[in-house]
Order: structure tokens, then C-alpha cells, then sequence
């Protein structure tokens, strides 16, 4: 039997997706690992007019949607507070200060300019990191290695950030044309200072009402060529029963999950025709 079509290229291995949210005002944060499909479907309102003679003579759609879902288990509820849309308040409790010779020292080779690095604070007696409370305090950051620019100046050769999606709570981001002139090949030391942890975050909700602010969506697709698939939703809220908070039994296999459902409505205030949804894709080199 004869092959029927040779349009092949823009067949897809599943693959997953990187899921990030962002708050009105904010900016993206990746959400972590999920453990389902990514769905989202378009729907909308059909008004067919039907004549008596002549069939059907015109189709309008309106109150066009995005509806989808996936199934969260990197459970931070820093996370599901975004996704809330100011349905929870979070309420963060500090714990005991940890003093400087506790922490190990956090050490890497290379990095990309300009690029969020996520800091790793980590207590060396139990081997794991702790989140700050509160802004970091940083004893040193240092270069050494080829390119060895010595001791490093905060907010001129690195800047330490709010990052959402580092464990952390922050990044660093180094400048390679700040006063030391750091190289992307050196290895860098970071020792950090006495800090507080958070040892408790706590997500309340209830009000007899609440207007919701929605969130945005994107999902990300990156392959082995760095050539991209990404839908972004503009204007999300969780649906009604979105929020799963669960405790599966020690009998159980898998993971903790939350499925997420959410519903995407039209944002009036972006440009007409581009309201709801935008899809892009790669298709290489130009």
C-alpha cells in the first residue's frame, strides 16, 4: 500500500512541560514537577442562524474559554497561594537563627550572566537546606579558578533576588561587567552569614465572599535543539473545587498530588483577536 502523505514534521513525542504562574503584577515562577498531561481546551458559545430557505447563514461564537488541568506534586504552597488568585493568605513563622559555621559553604563551577542562580543554603549537620525567612545574609562570594576575580561586591558584581521558584526563597544573579569583571568559567564560593529559616508556612482561607484576582499561565515545551513549545493562558482562575488537599494512605503507591483545574476567560484589556490564548513554536533557524 502506498504511503499516503509525507507531511510528517510536526509529529511530537510526548515529552511534558515546564508549568509556571504569575501573579497579577508579578512575574513568572516555575511551579515544579507535575504527574499528569498538561490539557487545555478551547470553548466557547455557538449563535447559529438558521433560515428558512437558504440553511445556515452565519455561526458566531462568544464567551470564549481555556479549560484544563494538571496534576501538581511539587506541592510548595507558596505555589498554590499564586494559583489562588487571593482565595489563601500565607502566613510564613521563623524559626531558631542558624549561625554561619552551620551552613555549608555553596560551591559551582561556570554560570550564565544575568541568569537566576538559586541559592542553597545548606545546614551541614543534616544535609539539608533551609528556606530564609527573610533576605539572605551573605558572609562572602568569591571567583577563583580561571578568570580568578578574587572577593566579589554585592549589588555591583552579583545581586541576591527574590526568586519564587528557588527552594530557597532567592537567587543570585552575577554581572560579568560589574567591578571584578567575574568570568563565567570561574568557580564561585558562596559562604553564607548567620539566617533564619522559615520553619512554618501556613495558607488560611474562608470569607462568606472574595473577589478573585485572576493569574496567568504558560507551559513550556524545550526540546534537544532549545526550539520551543509554549502556550500561554492570560487570564486564569482555579475552578471551583480546583484545589485537592489530600493525604493518600501509607497502603498507597505514587506520590502526594493535587490535581489543579482552572478556567481561562477573555482579558479585554489586550489587543482584540489576542485576549484568551497564545501559542508559539519553534520551527528552527531563520
Amino acid at each position: 500500500m502506498p504511503v499516503q502523505t509525507t507531511q510528517t514534521g510536526y509529529i511530537k513525542f510526548p515529552d511534558g512541560a515546564k508549568v509556571e504562574v504569575k501573579k497579577a503584577g508579578g512575574a513568572y515562577v516555575d511551579i515544579g514537577a507535575i504527574n499528569s498531561a498538561i490539557t487545555m481546551t478551547l470553548n466557547y458559545t455557538e449563535n447559529v442562524v438558521e433560515s428558512a430557505n437558504a440553511g445556515t447563514m452565519l455561526k458566531q461564537i462568544k464567551q470564549m474559554k481555556a479549560e484544563g488541568g494538571f496534576t501538581l506534586i511539587n506541592i510548595n504552597p507558596t505555589n498554590i497561594e499564586a494559583m489562588g488568585g487571593g482565595l489563601f493568605t500565607q502566613t510564613n513563622t521563623a524559626g531558631s537563627q542558624i549561625l554561619s559555621a552551620a551552613f555549608t559553604s555553596q560551591v559551582f563551577t561556570g554560570f550564565v550572566a544575568n541568569t537566576k542562580i538559586p541559592l542553597v543554603p545548606i545546614v551541614t549537620a543534616t544535609g539539608h537546606p533551609i528556606r530564609f525567612a527573610s533576605a539572605p545574609v551573605i558572609t562572602s562570594i568569591t571567583g577563583t579558578g580561571t578568570g580568578a576575580s578574587g572577593a566579589l561586591a554585592a549589588n555591583n558584581d552579583y545581586t541576591i533576588v527574590v526568586d519564587a521558584s528557588a527552594a530557597s526563597g532567592y537567587s543570585v544573579v552575577f554581572n560579568t561587567a560589574g567591578t571584578a569583571t567575574v568570568a563565567i568559567t570561574e568557580t564561585i564560593t558562596i559562604v553564607f552569614g548567620n539566617n533564619t529559616p522559615t520553619a512554618r508556612t501556613t495558607l488560611t482561607a474562608g470569607s462568606s465572599t472574595k473577589t478573585l484576582t485572576a493569574y496567568a499561565l504558560r507551559f513550556t515545551h524545550t526540546d534537544s535543539a532549545n526550539l520551543i513549545r509554549q502556550l500561554e493562558i492570560f487570564s486564569v482562575n482555579t475552578n471551583s473545587g480546583g484545589f485537592q488537599f489530600g493525604f493518600k494512605g501509607a497502603n498507597e503507591d505514587g506520590l502526594e498530588e493535587m490535581p489543579i483545574t482552572f478556567t481561562g476567560s477573555i482579558d479585554t484589556s489586550l489587543t482584540d483577536g489576542a485576549q484568551l490564548i497564545s501559542y508559539i513554536e519553534d520551527v528552527g533557524a531563520v
